[in-house]
């Protein structure tokens, strides 16, 4: 084995990168350096220089369609980790056209057409995966699955095996079980889809260890802080432009569609989930997620240094572009101690949902990271309390500050609500605002079909089938 494949394999991608570069001054013309030097550049999330490798070797070099389409995704995933989506769209197209039997270039310009809400085409690029046949690569035929469910359209189980028929029935994906679910519930077939979602839960669950334990331990620490006096450390700070707005709460209770409402506006920047204000914590006070680092996180906020710190930090990276700016990360409700003191003009929209199609919507949907919660019922009613509980004390105790917005009242009158939010934040209304699905802004999110459609009102109806199912499982699993 070389040098340079060998620190890639062993997760040494500095190292990998240096000896490629190495390599190459002696022969720039080995494919394979090229490759290894694409991969460890990506895997450090250095986009612009993997997309200068990665074009320099598609020009430098006499390579095979099959190595070319290569190339042309590693620029695909270049341009995607740098947020340029249209150049990315263009390189997997190549990818794809080049390598027609390779899954994995297929999914990624199926992906990328799906973040640009170009459903119908992104549709195409998938069912041209599916023809390839039994020799797709497992991972890549469940995650590509997954998506096809979740497009609009009526295809059923049967009638997609009897379209691909020589596609598998059976993947030990979690994926694939969401996929099957979802195209079960097409079919009316509601338990047997609730059993799907079951088993792909506990696949998740099985396969990487998770200690929810945690999770509560941090909220408990929340509700602590709360029993205390919460004017301590105010007035240290003024109003900051632009004005931050702070979206918080459980998973789908119309977050997406909020902001996309909000960024709909002329003076509003919306700036997805992120690491907007976690980033700069975390440059700043070097914790790590759980108790004891939020112990240390609130230390932290009584430093008046750090509070100044992660302000400026913050401010820096999302620009001084648009009056008012938001943040839709949910878990920012664990900060709100920190964004009551460095950003006294904040407003934080607390969305709700009612709590079993809340719960429900979560537990069936396959979240790539950061919500282990949604893998068991049981939990997430739990957590479901628990944020409800931290995020309600907070604006008792901050009502200026912190507005609840019910997801129920969102979509049955979403002109009202988006103007009673615009007049909390100082801003004219605007008819954009209720028209989110006609706005070219994309969203990387579960939501992201939703919020492409006109507002969804009868999202708790399709909970209905399964009403009585989720409420005799919670109390079979509390008793």
């Amino acid at each position: 084995m070389t040098q340079y494949r060998e620190l890639y394999q062993t997760g040494k991608f500095k190292a990998c990168e240096e000896e490629c570069h190495k390599q190459l001054s002696v022969n720039q013309r080995d494919p394979d350096v090229w490759f290894a030097l694409c991969l460890s550049l990506l895997s450090q999330k250095k986009w612009n220089e993997a997309l200068t490798a990665s074009q320099d070797a598609l020009e430098n070099l006499k390579l095979r369609p099959h190595e070319a389409s290569m190339f042309h995704q590693f620029s695909g995933d270049a341009s995607k980790g740098a947020r340029d989506l249209g150049q990315a769209l263009t390189h997997y197209t190549k990818a794809s056209d080049l390598g027609p039997g390779r899954a994995d270039a297929h999914y990624a310009l199926a992906d990328c057409l799906f973040l640009e809400n170009k459903f119908e085409s992104c549709e195409r690029i998938l069912e041209r995966l599916f023809r390839i046949g039994g020799t797709v690569d497992d991972g890549y035929y469940a995650k590509a699955l997954y998506m096809f469910s979740r497009l609009p359209g009526s295809t059923t189980v049967a009638s997609f095996f009897e379209q691909y028929p020589t596609l598998k029935k059976d993947v030990d994906d979690p994926a694939f079980f969401f996929a099957i679910g979802n195209l079960l519930v097409r079919d009316e077939q509601f338990e047997i889809s609730a059993n799907f979602f079951d088993t792909a839960n506990l696949m998740l669950r099985s396969r990487e260890p998770y200690n929810f334990s945690r999770d509560l331990q941090v909220l408990e620490l929340q509700q602590k802080k709360l029993d205390e006096a919460v004017n301590e450390g105010q007035g240290q700070f003024g109003p900051t432009f632009p004005r931050p707005v702070f979206i918080v709460g459980m998973p789908r209770t119309g977050s997406s569609l909020l902001e996309q409402m909000l960024g709909a506006h002329s003076r509003v920047k919306p700036l997805g989930e992120g690491d907007w204000l976690l980033g700069s914590i975390l440059k700043e006070a070097k914790v790590t997620y759980g108790p004891k680092g939020m112990t240390l996180f609130f230390e932290k906020c009584r430093d008046e240094r750090f509070c100044r710190d992660v302000r400026e930090n913050f401010l820096s990276a999302v620009g001084q572009d648009h009056e008012v700016v938001v943040d839709k990360t949910l878990q920012n409700f664990q900060f709100i101690e920190l964004i009551r003191i460095i950003f006294p003009n904040a407003l934080i929209l607390h969305t709700k949902r009612e709590k079993e199609p809340c719960i429900w919507s979560a537990y069936r949907q396959n979240f790539t990271a950061g919500v282990r919660f949604s893998e068991s019922l049981t939990e997430l009613s739990t957590y479901y309390d628990g944020v409800e509980a931290v995020i309600g004390k907070w604006g008792e105790k901050l009502p200026e500050q912190i507005v609840e917005v019910q997801y129920e009242e969102v979509i049955s009158d979403p002109e009202a609500m988006i103007r009673k939010i615009l007049q909390r934040i100082g801003l004219e209304f605007e008819s954009t605002c209720v028209n989110p699905s006609e706005q070219s802004r994309k969203v990387n999110t579960a939501s992201r079909v939703q919020v492409t459609r006109p507002i969804y009102k009868t999202a708790n109806k399709d909970f209905e089938p399964f009403k009585d199912l989720v409420a005799s499982r919670l109390e079979e699993l509390q008793a």
